[in-house]
């Protein structure tokens, strides 16, 4: 996907600020910043309904990773399968 928004200095940055909320990466990958942890998130649609798949916390999933496990997640969706079930 090329229309990628975070960096790790921006992340580093949003951190350093407190700059709490989301902050999207691109094609429903997000960067949720709260008081208590950093938390990578992908919002999809499925069946019609708005969905949200944990992909885990900051500190233990890279930008790369969250990034690679959007890309699978984002597979899944098109084919009709729910990440979250799998």
């Amino acid at each position: 996907m090329a229309d990628h928004k975070l960096t790790v200095k921006g992340i580093e940055k949003v951190i350093r600020e407190k700059d709490y909320g989301k902050h999207a990466d691109g094609g429903g990958l997000y960067l949720l910043i709260t008081e208590q942890g950093q938390y990578w998130r992908y919002k999809y649609r499925l069946g019609g309904k708005e969905k949200v798949y944990a992909i885990g916390m900051l500190a233990d999933v890279s930008l790369a990773e969250a990034r690679e496990k959007h890309k699978d997640a984002r597979k899944l969706v098109l084919n009709g399968d729910d990440p979250v079930a799998i």
